[in-house]
């Protein structure tokens, strides 16, 4: 989630006569969620970015949000729970004595085990404060904008889109936990009476979403690729400094690549699908390089590596509009979007050097957004 809020940054710092704000549709999937409905909500990405990397205090701070709970009702539940589910597992072993195997009775005992370690319950109620604030809302009716958040039902396999018809009476905040509770590391969100889990897992980014609805631009963040990894020259190291192949780093390395890959190859088809279905709808894609191994290594629990995505996400977006600006000012032209570089090296630099500390945070915003409109306004002239 972190790396794409330090792309929409960077995307919009090079958008002179618009803004990321100012899209029709936004498509939510997974993390991706929870910054579409954030977004859709009229919350800059320039905001959430300084919020992280500034680790700012404030109650409804982007970086103050709790994403990382664990599921402790659910692990009590199962303690309590124990001495059934082993009478149970036991009785049904006995009964079926002849045909049973080790692997057998092993999976009998799987509802000892919750449904996930972490529950995004309190990442739900930091959302429905946030949507709640005066300007904004928790409802898709009340919206400005078109906001679809998809999430994958866990009994029946298919994907629901919450906000569109059929599914707008449940709360954004409800649908942003639900299609980011990846399996395993959190629990499922009951909705009803129905279980969901992470929208990537039916479809990676559901870029024909935004297709559907009338999009006729796409601009895609995408945070996850399968690492590039020659064992020969690889700087991936086992604990003890040898190695360099993938497998040597043990089982969550192997299914956090295995999981890339299966990912990334499906949204790579997918878009070749809906470049040749729809040949008037223009893609731009920003991801990372597959030779990128931070995105890889890091441990998104440690909230100091958080700041260093965040950052991360930053440059490489501003990077790829460096170095394909031609090519992405003439897609962006296409539909009414200018591009500028100056105003995008005028917000790096602010970044980079700070503010005098004697300016209120107050002035010191209005002197950006009056700088920053003076040089829209020279662009639009």
């Amino acid at each position: 989630m972190v790396y794409e809020v330090g792309c929409l940054k960077a995307i919009d710092d090079f958008l002179a006569n618009y803004s990321v704000l100012d899209f029709d549709i936004y498509v939510g999937v997974s993390a991706g969620a929870y910054l579409a409905a954030c977004m859709a909500n009229r919350i800059k990405p320039d905001q959430m970015y300084r919020d992280i990397v500034e680790r700012s205090n404030k109650p409804r701070s982007f970086s103050r949000a709790p994403i990382f709970q664990l599921n402790t009702s659910e692990f009590a539940s199962k303690v309590t729970q124990t001495p059934r589910i082993c009478y149970d597992a036991v009785k049904t072993i006995w009964t079926n004595r002849q045909s049973w195997t080790l692997a057998d009775i092993f999976f009998s005992l799987g509802e000892l085990i919750p449904s996930g370690i972490m529950d995004n319950t309190g990442t739900g109620e930091y959302l429905k404060g946030l949507f709640t604030e005066e300007g904004r809302t928790n409802s898709f009716d009340e919206l400005g904008k078109e906001l679809y958040i998809v999430a994958t039902n866990l009994d029946k396999g298919d994907a629901t889109v919450f906000g569109e018809d059929g599914f707008r009476d449940v709360p954004i905040s409800t649908a942003v936990r639900a299609s980011g509770a990846l399996p395993g590391v959190w629990k499922p969100v009951r909705i009803g009476d129905r279980d969901y889990i992470d929208g990537a897992i039916n479809k990676t980014a559901h870029i024909s979403q935004a297709i559907k609805h009338g999009a006729d631009l796409v601009v895609c963040v995408n945070p996850i690729v399968p690492i590039f990894n020659d064992p020969r020259h690889s700087v991936l190291k086992a604990l003890n400094g040898h190695g360099g192949y993938i497998s040597q780093k043990g089982l969550p390395y192997v299914l956090d690549q295995a999981f890339r890959i299966v990912l990334h190859s499906r949204m790579k088809y997918g878009i070749e699908r809906y470049e040749h279905e729809f040949p008037e709808v223009e893609i731009i894609l920003i991801e990372p390089p597959r030779d990128d191994l931070k995105m890889f290594l890091y441990n998104i629990l440690r909230y100091s590596v958080r700041v260093g995505i965040a950052e991360h996400g930053f440059k490489t977006a501003r990077r790829m509009f460096l170095e394909h600006f031609d090519e992405y000012a003439g897609v962006f032209g296409r539909h009414g979007i200018r591009l500028a570089q100056d105003l995008a090296e005028y917000e790096y630099r602010r970044m980079l050097g700070g503010e005098p500390d004697h300016h209120s945070e107050t002035g010191l915003s209005l002197r950006r957004n009056l700088e920053k409109l003076d040089m829209r306004l020279r662009h639009l002239g």
